[in-house]
């Protein structure tokens, strides 16, 4: 421990002469003030702003994965399976996640991939795994199922507060707090404008604040998923297609034998 010191030099004037007839030297102990100062440039600086690019970090490495695995997936089934993955390994950005993907008959949604689950049967019972859309509203608590649907029908994203309370008990990703708010936002195609294709769940870090920094970050990561199942759902019909004209240009040979 050192104390700190604030020292002057004052000129001493000879009043007749005008002269300088010698210096004073006052002392001041600032050791408190020092300390204070260096505690709070650590709190506003190296704290608070290390904490903010840590965030950032987080955030910019997972849409550099989501970037780098989603370059090309052969069908739908992989698109969901590789999200997951992901976002399976950046649980401080995304705690818990559900994909709702809606099926060809486009009667029902299909719980078709999720993430921060360590199995499918940790989920809360009531998340349906599918769900029709003239399903009503389950007893009890409260269901997500009209809150699904309008997020389908409206094109707009929901927020939920107290899902505890209200769904169910969801992870925190790495923290201990368990997760208490999600969104639910509509899966719109890349290719079709105004066409839904499902909807992603995304839990909100229960450390963070749910402002509109993060709010755009989870509309970006959306995005991208919606990109990739674009992308993945081109690529499955471009293989349908070429084993289908590969299978009748098979058909269209004549064999002769000799």
């Amino acid at each position: 421990f050192k104390l700190k010191w604030k020292w002057l030099l004052v000129p001493l004037y000879d009043f007749e002469s005008g002269n300088v007839e010698g210096i004073m030297v006052p002392v001041i102990e600032t050791t408190k003030k020092v300390f204070a100062e260096r505690r709070m440039k650590f709190l506003q600086g190296n704290f608070f702003l290390s904490e903010l690019r840590h965030w950032f970090k987080l955030k910019l490495l997972l849409f550099l994965e989501l970037g780098e695995k989603l370059t090309y997936l052969p069908n739908v089934e992989m698109a969901t399976s590789v999200i997951s993955q992901v976002f399976d390994r950046h649980r401080n950005s995304i705690p818990f996640s559900m994909m709702y993907l809606i099926d060809k008959s486009n009667e029902k949604l299909e719980l078709k991939g999720w993430s921060g689950f360590d199995n499918k049967e940790l989920i809360p019972t009531s998340i349906p795994k599918t769900l029709l859309f003239n399903d009503a509203m389950m007893e009890g608590k409260i269901s997500l199922n009209e809150l699904l649907i309008e997020s389908i029908r409206e094109k707009k994203t929901i927020i939920v507060n107290g899902i505890e309370e209200k769904i169910g008990k969801f992870p925190g990703g790495h923290w201990t707090d368990p997760c208490n708010c999600l969104l639910i936002i509509p899966i719109e195609s890349k290719d079709q404008k105004g066409v839904i294709k499902g909807v992603l769940i995304l839990g909100v870090n229960p450390r963070k604040k749910l402002d509109d920094d993060y709010q755009s970050f989870c509309q970006l990561v959306s995005r991208q998923v919606s990109g990739a199942l674009s992308s993945a759902e081109a690529n499955e019909m471009e293989k349908k297609r070429a084993d289908s004209c590969r299978n009748q240009s098979c058909k269209d040979y004549i064999f002769y034998e000799y």
